[in-house]
C-alpha cells in the first residue's frame, strides 16, 4: 500500500473507532438533573459563582467551500451565507466545563433553518437556561 493511502487507510480507521466508542460518543444534557449538574459546574469553575446557568459552550464558524455542482446537491443556493457573502458549510459545536465536546452539527446555511426538530430543541434549552437563571 502507498504511503499516502495507508494513512488514510488508518486516518479512517481511527475514526470509525471513535464513532463506534459509547465511551466517546457525544452526550449533551438532556434530563434537568444533568442540565443541573452541567451549570453547577461551569458556575464552581467561574470566581465567586459568577458563572449561573450555563449548561454549554457554544461556537461555530463558516467554512468556506467551492460551490456544489447542481448534480451533487439538490439545492445550490443553501450553502450560500449572505452574511459572510460566501458559500460554505456551518459547524456549530458545544462543549462543557471540561472542553470535551457535547454536541456538533455540520449543515448549509438554509438546512438549519429548516430543521423543525434542532429549532424546537433550541427553543427548549432556551427556556431552560432562562429557567435557571431565574432560580
Amino acid at each position: 500500500m502507498h504511503k499516502k493511502a495507508a494513512f488514510y487507510h488508518y486516518i479512517y480507521k481511527y475514526m470509525d473507532a471513535i464513532l463506534a466508542s459509547t465511551e466517546l460518543a457525544y452526550k449533551f444534557p438532556e434530563t434537568e438533573q444533568e442540565l443541573n449538574e452541567a451549570a453547577q459546574s461551569f458556575a464552581a469553575l467561574s470566581s465567586h459563582g459568577a458563572i449561573k446557568g450555563c449548561v454549554a459552550c457554544l461556537d461555530g464558524y463558516l467554512l468556506q467551500i467551492k460551490v456544489p455542482a447542481k448534480v451533487e446537491t439538490g439545492n445550490v443556493k443553501a450553502y450560500f451565507s449572505g452574511h459572510y457573502q460566501t458559500s460554505g458549510i456551518n459547524v456549530h459545536a458545544t462543549c462543557d466545563h471540561q472542553c470535551r465536546f457535547k454536541f456538533s452539527k455540520l449543515s448549509s446555511a438554509l438546512t438549519i433553518l429548516a430543521q423543525p426538530s434542532l429549532i424546537q430543541k433550541l427553543c427548549n434549552l432556551v427556556m431552560y437556561i432562562k429557567f435557571l437563571h431565574n432560580s
